[in-house]
């Protein structure tokens, strides 16, 4: 079954829920291929149980606005210490959001922090979906002694965060420097993944 815009990622292409993160629609790099057998992906029977299925593996286009039913999320935390060695690295349990079992979640906005700003910090902030990168928001680096915050917005390039996966931020000291706070915050918002299918007219 094809649905035109869509790619559907099925475990018949070697992939789960939990790998099924895009930031770039409709770009296709990086993902597995389907087996060269004519068949592709598939859409499992109808019904409640395997709708639900099918949707929370779909890529969606970035979605710029909210829907009706979307409900915000923002977590932050400005206090975790760096650790002093280089690659050395630090999460925190207050920088993560889960999305709820049967949402789409959509990240919007993220940001840096330094307690502290100075010309001998040297750090990298990463953007985490189940603990593997997001392209594009894995890299992203203080300007020394310029700000406290920076704030990074995904745009166009929303990134999609799956059902039940869990999205966070991981602060890697580059040069070993010691005595640095550093932080930041997530924000977007969730909603119904059925609710996210209907907003683009699809029929399962």
């Amino acid at each position: 079954m094809t649905i035109t815009g869509f790619e559907f990622l099925g475990t018949d292409c070697g992939v789960d829920v939990g790998t099924a993160i895009e930031g770039n629609f409709p770009s296709s790099a990086g993902r597995p291929s389907c087996p060269p057998d004519g068949l592709g992906p598939q859409l499992p029977p109808r019904g409640p149980d395997a709708q639900l299925s099918a949707l929370a593996r779909m890529v969606f286009p970035p979605r710029i606005e909210k829907l009706a039913q979307s409900v915000d999320f923002q977590v932050r935390d400005y206090a975790m210490v760096l650790p002093a060695v280089v690659g050395g690295t630090v999460v925190s349990a207050a920088l993560r959001f889960v999305v709820p079992q049967g949402m789409i979640g959509w990240l919007q906005q993220f940001s840096i922090y330094t307690l502290t700003p100075s010309a001998l910090l040297s750090a990298q902030w990463t953007v985490r979906i189940n603990q593997g990168p997001v392209p594009g928001f894995d890299a992203a680096q203080n300007p020394p002694g310029i700000a406290n915050f920076v704030y990074i917005t995904t745009d166009d390039m929303r990134v999609q965060i799956p059902s039940g996966a869990v999205v966070d931020i991981l602060i890697t000291n580059l040069n070993g420097n010691a005595g640095f706070v550093v932080g930041g915050d997530l924000a977007g918002w969730y909603h119904p993944i059925a609710a996210e299918a209907r907003a683009w007219n699809l029929n399962l």
